[in-house]
């Protein structure tokens, strides 16, 4: 969920640092007060196009930076590992910047990264409905996902199955088509799949071999160095002057000591130790100095050998079992064009099993898919009459397609909100306030289905009033119980069901316009809900709003 946003030199924001919770959080305010910015802002920080005109006049830059807990959402975290970011204690911090000269940065947490890891995290974290780019219903490839979450796990699994045998498949075939090349074609594939095995085969490879010998070649090459420190080192431990005599002297005289003071003996004890480790470490030198000279012919053979080792690993695989790995799938396969008619009968008799599964399973997820459109459609329309949409039609659309990993089926949404209208594809009539609320009436259908933490609603309640707007405000909060939901609204029955209630206004600082949002509790928030339902903080409507938000907490 989203649980901080900072914002900097956006349009009339000055500077806005808002810190969220759970639940249904409401921002309100009145017409041109800035709501819209901080949506804005949002979506700019979720990947959204970058506009210079947002930029705050006389400032030459504009920062967002958005925080969310990914503790609870496992596709946030899978996608984030992806693109090589580690949340930082279950945090994913996404900002961007935007400068007047055209230039714009994007990072998370606190790393650059290109807008489309913005993009690909901003699907897991938010659904942002209004009139705005980030309204996944606009995407007719997020229906079937939506249709898939409400099925449940029953459809996750053959979903799942789907995509295993449709790769499948697709290894058979691509194994058939290389068996199967003709003429020169094949001769050149046999020639280079036998150039392969046997040139890896040639050099007699062995696992861990490469680090012995960049160990050797930088042994052999700094052999003279080598002998030359050695002999100094031997000179410092047990030449004239050396550290052992030196030692030798104070264990002398710190054994005199330790016969007139017993507590002196454990020194005493640690001299002698230093004493042995002096005189080994001075003869295991003395073998190494020996043993250690210019070996020109050795250093070459090493080298040579070394050079074959990292072109087989430039060309066939980064380590050596992997190239070793590489040469035995040659080698395989050789032995595969060589019994090629058995190979190919046993691959065909693989296939028509696989494709017969896969055409089976995805049938399956067919019929899985067009039991429960039909109840899902009834459930969202039942919600949207709910919502005061009373000509509304919703339906879905599942019309047969070529089988790919997600089974066999195109599926979209249907849409009309007038009567004696034949619904037609949701992505082309709806508007925005429309689409708010389809998908609101979705989510509510879902009813927590839905992996994504953070909801958005902007202008969800367009046009409502009376008990559509009680109804609205109570589906809302419903949401809010599996998923954040964050909405502007002029409805004071949606901003008494909040559990955050944010102000936003203008003010005159300086002589320049600057929002301002406030966390409202107390008399603050009777006061704005009082004026959301009168346009005044009267005694009346006062207490019309302490009822109202009396109610909201039973």
């Amino acid at each position: 969920m989203l649980v901080e946003l900072h914002i900097e030199n956006v349009a009339i924001v000055d500077r806005l640092n808002l810190r969220f919770g759970p639940g249904l959080i409401a921002l309100t305010g009145e017409t041109g007060a800035g709501k819209s910015i901080l949506i804005d802002a949002i979506s700019l920080a979720l990947g959204d196009r970058a506009d210079t005109n947002l930029i705050r006049q006389g400032c030459d830059q504009a920062t967002v930076i958005a925080v969310f807990d990914v503790r609870r959402c496992p596709v946030a975290i899978s996608i984030a590992n992806d693109i090589g970011v580690e949340p930082e204690d279950g945090l994913l911090f996404l900002s961007r910047e935007l400068s007047t000269n055209g230039r714009t940065g994007a990072r998370i947490n606190g790393r650059p990264a290109p807008v489309s890891s913005l993009k690909k995290l901003a699907e897991a974290l938010v659904d942002l409905h209004g009139q705005h780019e980030h309204q996944s219903l606009f995407r007719v490839a997020s229906h079937l996902e939506l249709l898939d979450d409400w099925l449940g796990a029953p459809a996750v699994e053959l979903k799942h199955k789907v995509r295993e045998l449709y790769l499948a498949k697709q290894s058979i075939e691509a194994e058939i088509a290389e068996l199967t090349q003709t003429g020169a074609e094949r001769e050149r594939a046999l020639d280079l799949l036998r150039y392969q095995a046997e040139e890896i085969e040639g050099a007699n490879l062995t696992p861990g071999e490469d680090e012995t010998l960049e160990s050797a070649e930088k042994r052999l090459a700094n052999a003279d160095r080598l002998g030359q420190l050695a002999a100094e080192a031997i000179d410092a431990l047990d030449g004239e002057a050396s550290a052992y005599e030196a030692l030798a002297r104070a264990q002398k005289s710190l054994s005199e000591a330790a016969k007139l003071d017993d507590g002196l003996e454990a020194l005493d004890s640690l001299l002698l130790s230093a004493l042995d480790s002096a005189r080994d470490c001075a003869t295991a030198l003395r073998r190494y100095a020996e043993e250690i000279e210019a070996q020109p012919e050795e250093l070459d053979k090493t080298v040579r050998r070394l050079d074959q080792i990292r072109s087989l690993k430039r060309k066939y695989g980064e380590s050596i079992a992997a190239v070793i790995a590489f040469g035995e799938e040659a080698r395989r396969k050789l032995g595969d064009f060589e019994n090629q008619d058995e190979r190919l009968q046993e691959l065909n008799n693989q296939l028509v099993s696989t494709a017969n599964e896969l055409t089976h399973t995805a049938a399956n997820l067919t019929r899985m898919r067009a039991d429960g459109a039909t109840s899902f459609a009834t459930l969202v329309n039942d919600h949207l009459q709910d919502l005061g949409m009373t000509h509304a039609q919703f339906a879905i659309s599942i019309e047969p397609k070529p089988i790919d990993v997600k089974g066999a089926d195109a599926v979209e949404y249907l849409f009309s909100a007038n009567i004696g209208e034949s619904p037609k594809p949701l992505t082309k009539i709806a508007s925005g306030g429309e689409i708010s609320r389809v998908m609101l009436a979705i989510k509510s259908a879902l009813a927590g289905a839905s992996p994504v933490g953070s909801l958005i609603f902007d202008e969800v309640d367009a046009g409502l009033g009376g008990r559509a707007a009680t109804i609205v405000a109570d589906k809302l909060s419903r949401l809010s119980k599996n998923s954040q939901a964050l909405c502007v609204t002029h409805l004071a029955q949606i901003a008494a069901r909040a559990d955050q209630h944010f102000s936003i206004d203008k003010q005159e600082i300086d002589g320049r316009t600057v929002a301002v949002a406030q966390l409202l509790s107390g008399a603050e928030r009777e006061e704005e809900i009082a004026r959301m339902i009168a346009g005044d903080t009267g005694q009346t409507a006062i207490v019309h709003a302490r009822e109202m938000l009396s109610e909201a907490k039973k």
